[in-house]
């Protein structure tokens, strides 16, 4: 996946009048409706992990997954312990 450098884009009445009618048709979020009609009318895809956009045409939907917040919270109290017991810090393999 290449990621390019961003533009600029202003927000006209005809970009907000899309973005509107978008955001009628799939229940979008106006934020939301905003980002995904830009996209549209710059030829751009939207790469998210935002459940609004997910089965939307020129949207590439990742799915958060919730068990590296588990694991960042474990090795965080983990740090926390050994930071006062003056040990070396564990390593986020170690953790899984």
């Amino acid at each position: 996946m290449r990621v390019q450098q961003g533009a600029v884009v202003d927000l006209d009445a005809a970009l907000a009048l899309n973005a509107a009618r978008l955001g009628v048709d799939h229940k979008l979020p106006l934020a939301d409706s905003i980002v995904y009609a830009t996209a549209r009318a710059v030829g751009g895809v939207v790469r998210t992990q935002d459940e609004d956009f997910d089965g939307l045409p020129d949207v590439q939907y990742f799915p958060k997954r919730h068990g590296s917040r588990l694991r960042l919270r474990s090795f965080c109290e983990a740090a926390a312990r050994v930071k006062h017991a003056n040990a070396p810090l564990p390593s986020m393999s170690e953790q899984v």
